[in-house]
């Protein structure tokens, strides 16, 4: 073999060579860039998931506030993060009794919305339940009165959400007992920020 062609072909590998590690940097880039962009599109999805399901709650939040002042009588009275609600007079006495109250409530140290309405034991009879059903005039204190029978065992609450870093009802009449339409705002904050849930219902129109 003459000295030019061993030259030649040590060229050649030498070609050979770089040419593969131009192309194992292209397939890195490549790589690189595909799991880039699998990266994004997996944390794109997770965050249109993220916003789905803070929609789909908060929508499920405004509608269980929203019925529950439409399946109500009369509103009792209304504060600070709070709303006392008659749902009926099931015993025809014209006053309310335990078994009609309902409290949708805010707690600030906790975030905590919760509805308190009376369950009385399984089993009981009706002699028992009515013994219990205490019934309270109209010109009682509903705050005092719902806020004692929270420490009770009677009055049970169902958690709505943890999430609340603020709440705010508000009446179309200065009377609460004279109001007809609730008005209220939520203040949400989850992993994917802050949101506002407006929105006013009517009294049932009985």
């Amino acid at each position: 073999m003459t000295r030019h062609a061993s030259d030649n072909m040590l060229i050649d590998r030498g070609m050979t060579l770089v040419e593969l590690m131009m192309s194992l940097t292209i397939f890195s880039v490549i790589g690189l860039s595909v799991t880039m962009m699998l990266t994004a599109a997996t944390q794109g999805t997770k965050t249109a998931n993220d916003h789905r399901e803070v929609s789909i709650q908060e929508k499920m939040l405004g509608t269980r506030v929203s019925s529950t002042i439409r399946g109500s009588y009369k509103i009792l009275d209304a504060g600070d993060g709070y709303l006392v609600l008659w749902t009926a007079d099931t015993r025809d006495t014209d006053t309310p009794n335990l078994s009609e109250l309902v409290r949708i409530e805010y707690d600030s140290d906790t975030g905590r919305l919760s509805r308190y309405a009376a369950e009385f034991p399984d089993g009981w009879t009706d002699e028992q339940i009515t013994t219990a059903d205490t019934e309270y005039s109209l010109d009682s204190d509903f705050d005092a009165v719902t806020t004692t029978l929270k420490d009770g065992d009677y009055f049970v609450e169902s958690l709505w959400s943890t999430s609340i870093t603020q709440a705010t009802f508000s009446l179309n009449h200065v009377t609460a007992q004279s109001a007809t339409l609730a008005s209220y705002q939520l203040a949400v904050t989850t992993e994917s920020g802050s949101h506002t849930i407006m929105g006013a219902a009517a009294l049932r129109a009985d």
